[in-house]
């Protein structure tokens, strides 16, 4: 059997709307989302500023957000 020792993404598809990170919410068309720039998480302009002044991290890869 083959195993996978590494890898990494070259990609990623994405339907429909982009959803935040942080809420869990759909970010709605017209909405320029907020990228974290370690793992391209996107966030809700509000969701990003309220996590940078609380908890500073990235919910998906826990770097710090800038």
């Amino acid at each position: 059997m083959l195993k996978v020792r590494s890898g990494r993404v070259l990609g990623r598809w994405e339907w429909g709307q982009p959803m935040c990170d942080a809420c869990l919410l759909e970010i709605e068309e017209g909405v320029e989302p907020l990228k974290c720039e370690n793992c391209g998480a996107n966030f809700h302009p509000d969701c990003y500023t309220s996590l940078k002044n609380t908890k500073a991290v990235c919910p998906k890869c826990k770097v710090t957000l800038e």
